[in-house]
Formats: C-alpha cells, sequence, structure tokens
C-alpha cells in the first residue's frame, strides 16, 4: 500500500498514537507529516508506505487553524493541558482585540512553548521542561497570511489563522494576549488544513483502520498541482541504475516521473533536460 491517509485526529492523543495504530494495523511503514498536539484535533495527513519518502516535500506546507483562547489564565504549556501558573481579571474589549490583530499578519519572529518539540541538544524541549528545565529557545521566523477574530464572549476569543509550517498556535494565544496587556490560555486547537489535505475529506482513525484500501489518497492525486513527466522502459530503468537520462521537458524542481505502465516511478527535479530523482517511489 502507499499514498496517503487524511486523518480526523481525535483530542486526547497524540500523532504518534495515531502513526502506530495505523502501523500495526498494516503492516505498513507509516509516517505523519506534521505533528499536532494531543490536545488539538483535526488534519493529520499520514503517508503510507513509499509515500513516507516524501516527507521532506512536505515539510513546508501552509496551514490553516481555528482556535479558541480564555483571557486572565496562563498555564506552563500555554494550554488548558498544563499548570496555572498565572490568573488576572484583564479581559479586553473586541475592539481592543481587532485593534492588534494587523500586527500580526506578514512575517513574525516567534518564540516556540518551552512544552514543544523543538530540539535542545538532542532532547525534546517539552521533555527538559517536564523535568523542571527551561531553556533558551530562540526566535523562529514565520508569516501568517490571514488572522481573523470569529467569535468574542465571556473572556473567550475564537479565530482562523492561515500560516506556514512551523508556526505554533500556543505561542500566538501568548503573543496576542501580551499584545493586549494580558495573559491568555489556549482551550481549542483545531486544524483545518494541511498543505492540500482538509477537513472536509478527512476521516475518522477506525475508519482508516477498518477500511484502509477505500480511503487512501494516490500519490498523484495528493500531488496534482506537480507536473507529470512520461518516462519509457528503458529510461525507468536506466535511473534505477543510476545512469544519467536526459527528458525533452521543461525544468522544475519537482515533477512525477510515470512509467508506461502508468505507474508514479517516482519524484524528480529537471534542470537542462537532466532528470536528477529526489525519490524513488515505485
Amino acid at each position: 500500500m502507499i499514498g496517503f491517509l487524511n486523518i480526523n485526529k481525535e483530542s486526547g492523543v497524540s500523532s504518534a498514537f495515531i502513526t502506530n495504530k495505523l502501523k500495526h494495523a498494516l503492516k505498513e511503514k507509516v509516517g505523519h507529516l506534521g505533528t499536532l498536539d494531543p490536545m488539538a484535533t483535526g488534519v493529520l495527513p499520514v503517508a503510507i508506505g513509499k509515500a513516507t519518502r516524501l516527507f521532506d516535500y512536505f515539510l513546508n506546507k501552509n496551514k490553516e487553524y481555528i482556535f479558541t483562547i480564555k483571557f486572565g489564565t496562563e498555564t506552563d504549556t500555554l494550554d488548558i493541558t498544563g499548570k496555572v501558573t498565572k490568573e488576572n481579571d484583564l479581559v479586553p474589549t473586541k475592539s481592543q482585540i481587532l485593534k492588534i490583530l494587523p500586527q500580526f499578519i506578514g512575517k513574525i519572529n516567534q518564540i516556540p512553548p518551552q512544552f514543544s518539540a523543538k530540539s535542545v541538544n538532542g532532547q525534546k524541549a517539552y521533555k527538559l521542561a517536564r523535568q523542571g528545565e527551561m531553556v533558551d529557545l530562540k526566535p523562529k521566523e514565520v508569516e501568517i497570511f490571514g488572522l481573523e477574530l470569529l467569535k468574542f464572549k465571556n473572556k473567550e476569543a475564537t479565530f482562523k489563522m492561515q500560516c506556514t509550517s512551523g508556526t505554533y498556535v500556543r505561542s500566538v494565544c501568548r503573543d496576542l494576549a501580551s499584545s493586549l496587556g494580558t495573559i491568555a490560555t489556549t482551550t481549542q486547537i483545531y486544524r483545518t488544513k494541511s498543505g492540500v489535505f482538509n477537513i472536509e475529506n478527512s476521516i475518522a482513525l477506525e475508519d482508516a483502520i477498518g477500511n484502509a484500501e477505500n480511503h487512501i489518497i494516490r500519490i498523484e492525486d495528493a500531488l496534482k498541482n506537480v507536473p507529470q513527466i512520461a518516462i519509457t522502459k528503458e529510461e525507468e530503468n536506466a535511473l534505477l541504475c543510476g545512469k544519467q537520462v536526459k527528458l525533452n521537458a521543461p525544468d522544475c524542481n519537482a515533477c512525477l516521473l510515470i512509467t508506461e505502465t502508468h505507474c508514479v516511478y517516482g519524484l524528480a527535479k529537471i534542470y537542462g533536460g537532466q532528470v536528477k530523482v529526489l525519490s524513488f517511489l515505485l
């Protein structure tokens, strides 16, 4: 089996839990394309079989989230799973929230949460944080394309955000509150898009385990915006042997090589007609 499953992750389980369940059920190599916090729900794309070789291609894809924050409380994890570390009665008005949103649009420097999967000297930051060790996490440039206030009631505000991969919703929550002179905690994170995968076409884990064949998304469908280049059997064999192959095709950083039997041979790039296979998929 090769392709992708678009899982609608439930709250309370880790992304690794999802992939382990699928690995044991399908007896295939499995890997998710971007971690969701255990408390978070929504789109979790999972690569199956040789599609896991495409991880780097899907690494920097844009995401969309709907998330809710509650003003007046802050936890060590910046969400409701953590321990309360601060409390106050400072709740902004709707107009104050709307006023500061534009400053978060565009490229910004964001410090990841202490409880995150960022690597610090070979260890995950969240593991160090659980041991009581706070580390100096460096700011990272991310980009937010859109940030919209959907609802504001009873100390809670719900937003929709479009952003680059690597943007931490919990950090946005922290920084939004700080800009408003108060504190807040993330109470809900719902990912609605991850690259080409969206919530409308997602499925429950149970459906994926029980009927994976009917839900698998083919590589060529997941990468339908990537050019497809036909290759002959001779070219296929030459590439497999590491020989140079030149095609009458335009330059591209990513294309799918399609065999005479209409199978996806691999992901490649072409420069000056010269083919370089990035990932063999057949």
